[in-house]
């Protein structure tokens, strides 16, 4: 799938920290990523999921068009220069193939986003911006400073094959993120001893709770109000059973 690029005017310059070295991504080619109206795209238009925690690479083509008709007229473009990807999500980074991130209208260029990221869980919308230089008066010049419209976005969440699957003894946790309290619930009453763990990213236990039978209900109250924000993994053993997830704690 792909999204035809549509310029907006930008008064006011963004700059955010765009990367010199030269991306290790292959573009796209006419046929993954046609351009029939040489009006532009950036292919595909839907992004893979970013799990926390778990190092990212996705690679997209961009195509500058040829041509842009904005604020009343029309110009020949001879190139434009990605500027900044905007809204990413903290510890993923941009890298683009083009010698000075320069893309020469109607060329096939990649950008590649890379990283890890720690959340928060989320969508992320991104802009892309660019200077767009044209043709005046057999001269190359700059335009204007646009921002990309196409919408593209990031959806951030937990790695699915880093959790276990509720199974028949664990009902939910909730909520997460969280800020205080946490509640973990079971499908039953608690009728033998529980365990319930909590560690940090670097694998050091910050917290141990044992249950005895006979606790009353099956909701189990954990206070992370001491935690930093963060990602943890909670473990909670019970009867014969483990569950492991991660959860996020956000202030």
């Amino acid at each position: 799938m792909r999204k035809k690029i549509r310029f907006l005017f930008v008064v006011l310059i963004t700059f955010f920290g765009s990367t010199a070295a030269i991306a290790q991504c292959t573009p796209g080619d006419s046929i993954s990523c046609p351009d029939p109206e040489n009006n532009g795209q950036i292919c595909p238009d839907t992004l893979q999921p970013v799990y926390i925690s778990v190092p990212y690479l996705q690679e997209i083509t961009f195509i500058a068009p040829k041509q842009i008709d904005t604020l009343g007229f029309s110009a020949e473009l001879h190139h434009v220069t990605l500027v900044a990807v905007d809204g990413l999500p903290e510890g993923l980074d941009w890298q683009t193939n083009a010698e000075n991130n320069e893309f020469t209208a109607g060329v096939y260029y990649c950008i590649l986003f890379s990283g890890t990221t720690n959340g928060p869980p989320g969508k992320y919308p991104l802009k892309v911006v660019v200077d767009v230089y044209g043709y005046v008066l057999g001269n190359v010049v700059k335009l204007m400073t646009t921002v990309d419209s196409t919408s593209l976005s990031l959806d951030v969440g937990w790695d699915p094959n880093t959790i276990s699957e509720y199974s028949g003894f664990l009902k939910k946790i909730w909520p997460n993120p969280f800020s205080r309290d946490l509640y973990i619930e079971l499908a039953e009453p608690i009728e033998s001893d529980c365990r319930l763990q909590v560690y940090n990213l670097l694998g050091k236990m910050v917290f141990e709770k044992s249950i005895a039978a006979g606790y009353p209900g099956n909701k189990l109250r954990f206070n992370g109000s001491f935690l930093r924000d963060g990602i943890y993994f909670i473990r909670l053993k019970y009867n014969g059973h483990q569950y492991t997830g991660m959860v996020y704690k956000q202030d």
